[in-house]
């Protein structure tokens, strides 16, 4: 009672209802939707990607620039890379799951190239990445979180919440 499955991303986003809404506090708010978010997000941070090879794409990328070399000058199956391959098979290795490795040097963006330069310096895995973009995700709850505190009128925040959270009115 007085809960209704709300459309939001995924349409999986279980919230208040606008009449509930303003009985909760702001901060109850944010804490709901963060938690709601985290548990969402556990089996894929918990697990290899299955849903697309990107990140294997952004490791390799970081690999590449880890050993001084641009990842715009050669596709990954370049004999001048041979030296960075892992051979491997599994969740755990790298080039074998890179996307077009044959046809395709790197399409992401230089500011994108440079996080995954920092990630391959640091931790250059599969779960490096994804603990790196786990950190931009808090990284974004905390400026939404700054964004929000001078918003007084918990209905308000609220609805602003709603549209980063993905509850419905």
């Amino acid at each position: 009672p007085g809960r209704k499955l709300h459309r939001g991303y995924g349409n999986a986003a279980v919230g208040p209802n606008r009449e509930q809404c303003p009985r909760r506090t702001a901060r109850g708010v944010v804490v709901m939707v963060v938690l709601a978010a985290a548990v969402a997000q556990l089996p894929g941070i918990l697990e290899p990607p299955r849903t697309s090879n990107d990140a294997y794409r952004y490791v390799w990328d970081g690999r590449v620039q880890a050993a001084g070399i641009n990842p715009y000058a050669h596709l990954p199956a370049a004999p001048e890379l041979r030296a960075l391959r892992d051979e491997g098979t599994g969740a755990e290795a790298i080039y074998p799951n890179i996307n077009r490795a044959d046809f395709a040097p790197t399409i992401y963006p230089p500011a994108a190239q440079a996080i995954f330069a920092a990630v391959g310096l640091v931790w250059p895995t599969i779960w490096g990445m994804k603990a790196a973009m786990l950190l931009f995700d808090l990284l974004g709850i905390g400026a939404d979180e700054a964004q929000l505190a001078h918003v007084r009128d918990v209905e308000q925040h609220c609805r602003l919440a709603a549209l980063a959270g993905g509850l419905a009115n």
